[in-house]
């Protein structure tokens, strides 16, 4: 069992486990509606040879919530902070989803502090849409129904069981705690687009100056990077591989492609 550490970043009380002692620091950044353990089945094969840290973000988890202040940009003030004062050295930062979103910007923010960016099945549509026109809104919708209506886990699980039920219990009971550690303001940013603010896609990807791992589900099975984003990222990013993971939809990396991902982590 991990011990849950705080770190005070400008005001933002960010909650967070060190999972190893040795090795080049990598920083792990969880999605939207999620929160530090979602990493759990990564994080015993990447202590192995990195010195891991895994966060919660503002609005999850253990983390501060701090209503209205849900941008791209807001998340990447704390990690750099966090970089900066905590680690204090460069390192790998390896985001999932929203995460992925997050460590671009960062790398935009304390280019001195990260070594190499792993991105994560990057939900990366708004260069050329808005939330409403995705696939991803109505989902967004309920969710943010849930956590606004429901504030205690089991609440949350009590509506979940009605509505799913024949998904696992334990698994949702397990989603039931995440959630209730949500923020609601955190879903809304997203579906009003206000947390793309001042995110210029074009010009971030641009001046990444680091490796770039980029990872892609398989879109026949949910992954959130479809090829044309994927292509549109790839054509921007200097330095950028490309890791498919073909039995694996928004999930996180196993087998061959969790290999891939080892692989560039040692090489960087």
């Amino acid at each position: 069992m991990f011990q849950e550490q705080k770190f005070n970043a400008n005001g933002v009380e960010i909650n967070f486990i060190q999972a190893s002692a040795t090795g080049q620091p990598l920083v792990l950044l969880h999605g939207t509606a999620s929160e530090w353990q979602s990493f759990s089945p990564l994080i015993p094969v990447f202590a192995e040879k990195f010195k891991v840290f895994v966060l919660d973000l503002r609005g999850h988890g253990g983390s501060s919530w701090v209503s209205e202040k849900y941008r791209l940009f807001d998340y990447a003030e704390d990690i750099k902070c966090f970089l900066e004062k905590h680690i204090g050295q460069p390192c790998i930062l390896y985001g999932h989803s929203l995460g992925a979103q997050i460590a671009i910007a960062v790398a935009s923010l304390a280019p001195t502090y990260v070594k190499a960016l792993v991105l994560g099945d990057i939900p990366f549509y708004y260069h050329n849409m808005t939330m409403k026109d995705t696939i991803w809104y109505e989902p967004f919708t309920e969710l943010h129904h849930v956590i606004s209506s429901f504030h205690s886990a089991k609440e949350i699980d009590d509506y979940m069981a009605e509505q799913y039920p024949k998904m696992d219990e334990q698994r949702r009971k397990n989603r039931a705690v995440t959630l209730s550690h949500v923020d609601p303001d955190v879903v809304l940013t997203i579906l009003e687009d206000r947390h793309i603010e001042g995110y210029d896609t074009d010009a971030l990807l641009r001046q990444i100056a680091c490796q770039v791992l980029l990872i892609q589900g398989n879109p026949k099975l949910g992954a959130a990077l479809n090829d044309e984003d994927m292509k549109y990222m790839a054509e921007r990013i200097q330095n950028c591989d490309i890791a498919h993971m073909q039995d694996i939809g928004h999930g996180l990396p196993s087998g061959e492609s969790l290999l891939s991902v080892n692989k560039f982590m040692e090489s960087v």
